[in-house]
């Protein structure tokens, strides 16, 4: 059975795509900091659809925990099919007067975690599926990067320019 593991699974977008990856039939690791939701969303998806559950509490700003997770995407025994990187979060102040501790934890979120784990993911995927060249998943991964990643950065960015150039 395919398995899938999706960040940020307890809520939103992430969420969504747990519960449509187990309606059909995927095995699930689910990834989120909230232990207590995250336990719910696996019984219920678990019971929803008779599809196995991992859970995983990790936290994506956590390097050691985001380790614990790109281990597990690289566990041949228990192999990885898809990816969604979806855990994320954005600050509500401008850049300027906002507090950098949290800047970098929002970036060590949206950016590093979704490097470290899609580096951990590849070599896997592209071993177990014989006809797609690692070109191909290099492409899909920096289309994605850079399709969705900078939207979330491009509104804070364009903040930040316009009160330099003033």
């Amino acid at each position: 059975m395919p398995a899938a593991l999706v960040t940020g699974a307890t809520s939103g977008i992430g969420n969504a795509f747990a519960r449509r990856f187990a309606a059909e039939g995927n095995g699930l690791v689910l990834v989120s900091r909230d232990i207590g939701r995250l336990d719910a969303v696996a019984v219920a998806l678990c019971e929803r659809n008779g599809v196995d559950v991992e859970v995983l509490p990790a936290d994506p700003s956590d390097r050691e925990q985001t380790e614990r997770v790109a281990d597990r995407l690289r566990d041949d025994a228990r192999p990885i099919d898809f990816l969604v990187n979806n855990a994320g979060f954005s600050t509500q102040k401008p850049f300027p007067t906002g507090d950098l501790p949290e800047e970098e934890r929002m970036l060590d979120v949206l950016i590093r975690a979704v490097l470290v784990l899609t580096a951990s993911a590849i070599p896997g995927m592209v071993a177990r599926e014989r006809t797609r060249s690692v070109p191909s998943y290099r492409y899909k991964m920096i289309a994605f990067l850079f399709r969705h990643l900078p939207l979330r950065y491009a509104k804070k960015c364009n903040q930040v320019a316009r009160r330099w150039r003033a």
